[in-house]
């Protein structure tokens, strides 16, 4: 496999291209914030700073490195993809200012008009978007900002929306019956799909919102977790406590396939070996027809050694991108075949071609 990548170094972000064998410093003496990739992992958006700004650039192999706006390094950006690849962010600063939301069209950078909003949570049809302003999630008309539908927030938290913007998932702490729920983007029709007892969090929508994957803690291992997948079809929500061969596995960090077809989530096996400690990490592969999982990568590490973070990261259907505590591994999910990329910092963007 060929790949593009840019990356984040001490002395500011990198392109890397395996087709030219080239590596070009493209912002020198910056450092990375954020960055979130696009459902397809076809582009990213990557948040940096210098000095006192922070700016928000769109990358792709396209269309290579866009710087689209700049902010005070303080203040917050919220950014979000569409289903289409539609790239938009909320910009809240620290201060009593106003904050904005905007949209990129074509290349330009659009105001929505937004006044008392500046949090953008998602993306729904007909050109709408979910904003927030601390208080409210609104459905807003993408063009003027006028409101379409309003959900009160007083009592929830973790708001996770579904990539096409019906429906809501969401923590509520307090109260008679908390727990985790899931109802439409107004707030009607709100199920609990989880009790607080199995602690779920982490909650994920499935790329057509009729699945909701989250994590919850194990009912007969101590500091054992799940990932288990609520239907909304069925209502009804499964996941496997099955030991293996290596004992009790705790699953975490799932990641669906931009297709909807799998379900990736990292595996995690404590062993111990007189007075060291060591864990297998995996990252494995359901099949969510046939329920069939696979192990893509497996690392054996000792206590101390670095941990690699959350990374939820598909390209296309076919690849994944994984961190593990020697470094980056491009992986091809149906030929099962794992590409170290020699990068050493924080990968903000990849692509990945069929020859070198």
């Amino acid at each position: 496999m060929g790949y593009l990548v840019y990356y984040d170094a001490p002395d500011g972000i990198h392109r890397q291209d395996t087709r030219i064998a080239q590596d070009t410093l493209v912002v020198p003496g910056v450092g990375v914030i954020q960055s979130v990739t696009a459902p397809d992992g076809r582009a990213a958006a990557v948040v940096y700073a210098h000095g006192d700004s922070a700016t928000v650039a769109l990358v792709s192999e396209e269309g290579g490195w866009r710087p689209l706006f700049t902010g005070d390094r303080s203040g917050a950006f919220s950014v979000r993809f569409s289903l289409a690849g539609e790239l938009g962010f909320g910009y809240e600063p620290s201060d009593e200012s106003r904050g904005t939301i905007r949209v990129v069209e074509q290349g330009v950078v659009r105001d929505v008009g937004c006044t008392v909003s500046d949090r953008l949570f998602g993306w729904s049809t007909r050109g709408r978007l979910l904003v927030g302003d601390g208080r409210n999630l609104y459905t807003v008309n993408g063009r003027t900002c006028a409101t379409v539908a309003t959900l009160p927030l007083a009592g929830k938290r973790d708001v996770v929306v579904s990539p096409d913007g019906s429906r809501v998932a969401f923590q509520v702490r307090n109260g008679s019956r908390p727990g985790l729920y899931v109802s439409t983007n107004t707030g009607s029709g709100a199920v609990r799909v989880a009790d607080p007892l199995f602690n779920p969090r982490h909650a994920t929508w499935s790329p057509d919102a009729s699945k909701l994957a989250f994590e919850i803690r194990s009912r007969r291992y101590a500091n054992i977790t799940h990932v288990a997948v609520h239907d909304m079809a069925t209502g009804r929500v499964s996941f496997s406590e099955e030991e293996t061969a290596l004992g009790p596995p705790s699953d975490a960090n799932p990641c669906w396939s931009p297709d909807g077809r799998r379900l990736a989530f990292d595996r995690v096996y404590a062993r111990n070996s007189g007075a060291l400690r060591y864990t297998t990490r995996q990252r494995m592969v359901r099949n969510m027809s046939s329920g069939a999982e696979r192990v893509l990568t497996e690392e054996l590490v000792r206590d101390g050694d670095p941990v690699a973070g959350r990374v939820c990261w598909w390209i296309g259907s076919g690849h994944q991108v994984v961190r593990q505590a020697e470094g980056w591994r491009l992986v091809d999910v149906e030929a099962a075949t794992v590409q170290p990329i020699p990068v050493s910092r924080r990968l903000v963007f990849a692509e990945v071609f069929a020859r070198p």
